[in-house]
């Protein structure tokens, strides 16, 4: 469809030109700039009205009282309190309802340094979020955490892993921080969500049980499922900020594609 509508466009900006083909061998150039810059236009300019309008969304949508949540668009603000089950963090050993540990080993290869993933470990379990007013649930599996990083390290050739990472890497993950002459260069991060941790929580509402007035479930919705310890003002500003980057940039990739029109007609 796309490579239709290139054509036909090329059409209509050439009306003296016979030979499309012939036309597009010889300003092949001209045809890829005016298409890559028109479709990261686009793609810029939707995204940007995407987080434009979830920003919107999530700025008109007041912190509610657990006890007087609507079915919609939510956010409320908590304590995490165990449903059922009780994780402990591989590192830290925290009590939680999710956590994340992941180590990163950096490499070198001709073209410089890059990263990649040497261990990621991620779990969580069905929580609540509980106010002086009462508790929701949240169906946290297809949630977004935007959390604070708790524990950070790193270790490499001058510097050795504590014995804690090194066992735990090597007993869960079957995983060895040395490899065969010296030791890898390793980031190590765990990021835990920890019980009576306070959270702000945006979601969308749906009754449990309508029937028996069972209160409320959070999950992913026309709101998105958002789980974060920053303050539900950062992850509002994430939105907009994201907005205005995509605006910026679609409005570059704009005069670029110009370019590419000009280069076309002349």
């Amino acid at each position: 469809m796309r490579k239709a509508l290139v054509a036909v466009a090329l059409l209509a900006l050439t009306p003296g030109c016979a030979d499309l083909d012939e036309y597009l061998d010889d300003n092949w150039v001209s045809v890829v700039f005016f298409t890559l810059s028109a479709t990261v236009s686009l793609w810029c300019f939707s995204s940007a009205r995407k987080s434009n309008k979830m920003f919107e969304r999530m700025e008109s949508t007041p912190i509610s009282p657990v006890a007087e949540i609507q079915e919609g668009a939510t956010e409320i603000k908590g304590r995490v309190k165990a449903k059922d089950d009780i994780l402990v963090s591989p590192w830290g050993r925290k009590k939680c309802v999710y956590y994340k540990f992941k180590v990163e080993e950096e490499k070198s290869s001709e073209g410089g340094t890059y990263t990649t993933t040497f261990v990621k470990e991620e779990e969580c379990v069905p929580f609540v979020v509980r106010d002086e007013t009462g508790e929701a649930s949240i169906d946290n599996k297809d949630a977004t955490y935007e959390l604070k990083l708790d524990t950070h390290n790193q270790s490499g050739v001058f510097k050795s892993p504590t014995p804690e990472l090194k066992q735990l890497l090597k007993t869960r993950y079957g995983k060895r921080t040395r490899g065969l002459i010296f030791r890898k260069a390793l980031t190590y991060h765990e990021t835990a969500l920890e019980i009576d941790d306070e959270v702000y929580v945006f979601g969308t509402a749906t009754a449990e049980n309508p029937a028996r007035n069972e209160g409320y479930l959070l999950q992913n919705g026309e709101m998105p499922l958002i789980i974060t310890d920053k303050g539900g003002s950062s992850v509002e500003l994430g939105y907009q900020k994201d907005g205005m980057t995509l605006m910026v940039i679609g409005g570059v990739a704009s005069c670029f594609a110009l370019l590419g029109f000009i280069l076309l007609v002349t």
